[in-house]
């Protein structure tokens, strides 16, 4: 996907995402708080179109944290 998506960075990262947390149901969880956003980041670019744009030229691994 290229073009403006928008992020919901959460007080904790990990949790963030591009769906809306849904307040009540993580209410019942502990620390609910971490799902709080704190920012959103709209600017989303393929990894293709990344590399074509760098200097990197040849890629034998990308370790992607899901």
């Amino acid at each position: 996907m290229q073009g403006n998506i928008e992020i919901l960075v959460n007080k904790q990262e990990s949790t963030s995402s591009i769906y809306e947390i849904n307040s009540e149901f993580v209410s019942h969880f502990p620390e609910a708080e971490r799902f709080d956003c704190k920012k959103k980041i709209v600017n989303c670019d393929t990894l293709s179109n990344i590399l074509l744009k760098s200097s990197i030229n040849d890629v034998d691994f990308i370790k992607i944290d899901v």
